[in-house]
């Protein structure tokens, strides 16, 4: 099965789903012997970053079918789950401000980053009506590694919010006759890791070769379906500043 391209797709219009919350409980993802955990923006110095790693009981459940489905002598590394707003708001600043020099207009820049990073809701009832994917516990950042825990070259790295971070980046550079030898290679795990994950249920994102959700709006549309069982279960700040 990981001989497969990875079709070209799109990111779906959610704006016809709606949520029916399960009520479905938030844990902590704990190590496995195919999964890795590495809480990617703790490492990096966010201040807001939960050093834990929590998903659904549910998703927890698909990322281990995932796993399973591994060819042997592969891993699954998980980089971040459940978000906050406020690391939400932290990753956005920082990038916002990696951007900030590049030379662009700036409606071009504002696509550019909501493309790889969720805009923050203004309200709450925005927020419980359309959450950020990882504001609902059922989002997922994965990459692989080997069985001695090495991280798999895929590429780019996680959060490399570039090009080279879309999930058909190297089919399409291959296709064209413009790839290497490793960029074959990185093809490769990318097929892996994309038809791992897709066959535990999950559904990926276009920009983002790392990102899947199962459950959430994004999962639904993508399935054609109009009701999502996943909603947001990140607390709302208690003051609008501490996200606006």
């Amino acid at each position: 099965m990981f001989d497969r391209p990875i079709p070209r797709f799109s990111d779906p219009d959610v704006r016809m789903v709606n949520i029916r919350e399960c009520g479905e409980p938030i844990v902590r993802l704990r190590p496995r012997d195919q999964i890795l955990i590495h809480p990617a923006y703790h490492a990096r110095g966010f201040t807001t970053a939960d050093p834990a790693i929590c998903l659904r009981t549910g998703v927890v459940d698909a990322l281990v079918t995932a796993s399973m489905i591994l060819p042997r002598g592969l891993r699954i590394v998980v980089y971040d789950g459940l978000r906050s707003l406020q690391t939400q708001k932290e990753i956005a600043d920082r990038f916002a401000r990696a951007m900030a020099d590049m030379p662009m207009p700036d409606d071009e820049r504002a696509t550019t980053i909501s493309r790889f990073v969720a805009p923050l809701p203004a309200t709450e009832e925005e927020y419980r009506a359309a959450p950020p994917a990882h504001s609902t516990g059922a989002a997922v950042d994965v990459g692989l590694a080997a069985d001695d825990g090495t991280f798999i070259d895929l590429g780019a790295d996680f959060d490399q919010f570039d090009e080279t971070a879309a999930t058909n980046y190297y089919e399409t550079l291959c296709w064209n006759g413009g790839c290497t030898p490793d960029d074959r290679a990185r093809r490769e795990h990318r097929r892996i890791l994309y038809w791992a994950m897709i066959g535990a249920g999950f559904v990926g994102y276009p920009a983002e070769f790392w990102h899947f959700e199962i459950g959430t709006k994004r999962a639904a549309a993508f399935h054609g379906r109009i009701t999502a069982k996943y909603g947001a279960i990140a607390p709302w700040p208690q003051e609008q500043a501490a996200v606006a």
